[in-house]
């Protein structure tokens, strides 16, 4: 029997200009950002066989998060955020342009890329933390998983076609080619951004100076146990978690035995086991233990890196890939909801900038996986880093449950 509650829930979220407009912006954002991952460690892959450099590049586009994160919380909740995301992706799709320009004319170094990747990072804490509090202004927090999951949802299919024809294009005519395309589709996603209202029924009211919003959340961290929970619950799940995108090349190459275009695959899956979690997310309640949802998620990511460091098989390595990529979309939109239910209304940015920066701890992952792949290969690393994603998740389950109350 077709649950009507639920299409009608699906279709009034759709019904807003505002939410069709960011699902388009993020379609195309899916392409770039998929591809930016992809090629990224492919490119270093060729500069450098080296999985400890490999992991240093990827680590530097989140280490702004950790410099930044808490001041980009507070220039969101200080300005206009939809502003401040066009802006800023207008700056990473010229950063994106120039590097593809200049690896066509084999200006290309491990020192270029590492610059370009930070300074794209630096723009990138900003349009992560002023996307997530955007999407809570228009939508409120009675729907916020459901359409954060939808907003998602663009975004993995952007990433399946960004992840499949990059790889292809990288393959066949050159990585150029691809960083130029991710720079076009980077500036193509600010068009629906221009037709979408400035702010929302739950925008806060701005007020005040970027030094007393810093000063605010400070006292937040003091009083608001929950919140500090979930930042550091954040940052060790990035570090197990979510810095295995670092051994993805090695994997590939070393252990499969695939060029670009298996890499491409690889990636593609990523998003497409992303895209099925969530949409099994949207025909949950927004009511549900959210909290509980996340814990599940964690101790199925630490089982699916145990699959994948154990596979030698491509297709056992696509089912692991789903399978992961599924548990870390769900942990992505369960944490993104809490901490914004943890704050009261004025603090949403800086909520998420604290969230920024907990993500930016991935960077000690990335080289801690790196380190570990170069000493024991990429399959035990990811082996590792499972067996301590399960314990994470039992400890989450018996011992953090004045979370499930948010």
């Amino acid at each position: 029997m077709i649950n009507y509650s639920k299409n009608n829930k699906t279709l009034n979220i759709l019904k807003s200009k505002n939410i069709r407009n960011m699902c388009s912006s993020e379609l195309l954002k899916g392409v770039s950002t998929a591809g930016e991952i992809l090629i990224l460690g492919w490119l270093l892959l060729e500069l450098n066989q080296s999985p400890v450099i490999i992991g240093l590049g990827i680590g530097l586009r989140l280490l702004p998060l950790c410099m930044f994160g808490m001041i980009a919380g507070a220039i969101t909740d200080n300005f206009n955020r939809l502003t401040l995301l066009k802006l800023t992706t207008l700056g990473s799709a010229l950063i994106y342009t120039t590097l593809g320009v200049l690896i066509l004319f084999e200006i290309k170094s491990v020192a270029l890329i590492f610059i370009a990747t930070f300074l794209n990072g630096v723009l990138w804490s900003l349009q992560n933390t002023s996307r997530h509090a955007f999407i809570y202004d228009i939508i409120g927090p009675n729907k916020l998983i459901t359409t954060i999951g939808f907003i998602n949802i663009s975004n993995r299919i952007g990433g399946i076609i960004g992840a499949i024809a990059l790889g292809y294009l990288t393959d066949i005519i050159g990585i150029y080619i691809a960083y130029i395309c991710i720079g076009i589709c980077h500036t193509l996603s600010i068009i629906p951004l221009l037709f979408t209202d400035k702010t929302g029924d739950y925008s806060p009211v701005t007020s005040g100076s970027v030094r007393k919003n810093i000063s605010e959340i400070a006292s937040q961290f003091k009083t608001n146990s929950n919140l500090v929970i979930i930042i550091i619950l954040v940052a060790v799940l990035e570090i197990l978690g979510f810095s295995h995108i670092t051994v993805f090349p090695n994997l590939a190459k070393d252990v499969l035995k695939v060029g670009a275009v298996g890499f491409g695959i690889m990636n593609a899956f990523k998003s497409i086991g992303g895209l099925f979690a969530i949409l099994l997310l949207s025909n949950l309640s927004e009511n549900r233990q959210n909290a509980s949802i996340w814990f599940m998620s964690i101790l199925g990511l630490g089982i699916s890196f145990i699959i994948l460091g154990n596979a030698t098989d491509f297709i056992i390595a696509i089912i692991a890939i789903t399978i992961l990529s599924g548990m870390t979309a769900v942990s992505d939109v369960y944490s993104q909801s809490i901490i914004q239910k943890s704050v009261t209304n004025e603090f949403r940015g800086r909520a998420m900038g604290a969230w920024n920066l907990a993500i930016g701890f991935q960077i000690f992952g990335n080289l801690e996986i790196g380190y570990l792949a170069s000493l024991l290969g990429a399959g035990m690393s990811l082996v590792i880093h499972g067996i301590g994603l399960i314990i994470l998740g039992i400890i989450c389950v018996l011992f953090l449950k004045n979370l499930k109350k948010i």
